[in-house]
């Protein structure tokens, strides 16, 4: 009898400690990043992507942060003249890294999560030029690195598998510096995986705590 008073004693006092726990998962994902308008579809055309970001809960149950790199490659088609290179470079790769510091909403639904998130963000592209040396014909493809600021919004939804969440999502991105004379929109579709890591983060942190 004594044994089984502590036991019902010890698990009341368990299910009163709340889990302090801040759930963090690492996202990774493969998709498409589908640039948007004719002009636009004459410079950029889709190829093979990838993301690389964070969901950390907030102290908000409904809310989280979500800081990610996506990592969006393009076909390019020069079309605009540029006055430090005098030939213009067709059928070449451009590489967009978007850095976003998004928040965003959740709800859960069983082993369904749909969620919804925006913020800003900045990104760096790099355009090809082709600098040909007209003694040796030799043609070198040099980059040209630009910057804007940008803004990322997006819906999308996770299904529970243990300690992992299977992820697709699909958001719009907006550079707000236009780029061969056009602005870049892109829809774009990831899918993908989440790790949960929020016991290795907790350790972590008590480990660097002292």
């Amino acid at each position: 009898c004594f044994v089984t008073i502590s036991f019902s004693q010890e698990e009341s006092i368990n299910n009163t400690i709340p889990n302090t726990t801040r759930e963090i998962y690492i996202v990774s994902g493969i998709g498409w990043g589908f640039p948007m308008g004719e002009e636009t579809k004459e410079v950029f055309t889709p190829k093979f992507s990838n993301i690389l970001g964070a969901n950390i809960a907030s102290d908000k149950e409904f809310l989280f942060w979500y800081p990610s790199i996506d990592f969006l490659s393009f076909n390019y088609n020069q079309i605009e003249q540029d006055e430090d290179y005098p030939y213009i470079i067709k059928k070449s790769k451009s590489n967009y890294y978007h850095a976003n510091f998004s928040v965003g909403i959740k709800k859960q639904f069983s082993q369904l999560k749909l969620y919804a998130f925006l913020g800003p963000g900045v990104g760096f592209m790099s355009e090809p030029r082709a600098e040909v040396n007209q003694e040796t014909n030799i043609v070198r493809i040099k980059n040209k690195l630009r910057v804007s600021p940008t803004w990322r919004t997006g819906v999308g939804i996770d299904y529970q598998l243990e300690r992992f969440l299977l992820f697709t999502e699909m958001s719009w991105s907006h550079n707000f510096r236009k780029v061969q004379g056009v602005t870049l929109d892109a829809v774009i579709l990831f899918i993908g995986l989440k790790t949960d890591i929020s016991r290795i983060a907790e350790n972590v942190t008590k480990l660097i705590s002292g």
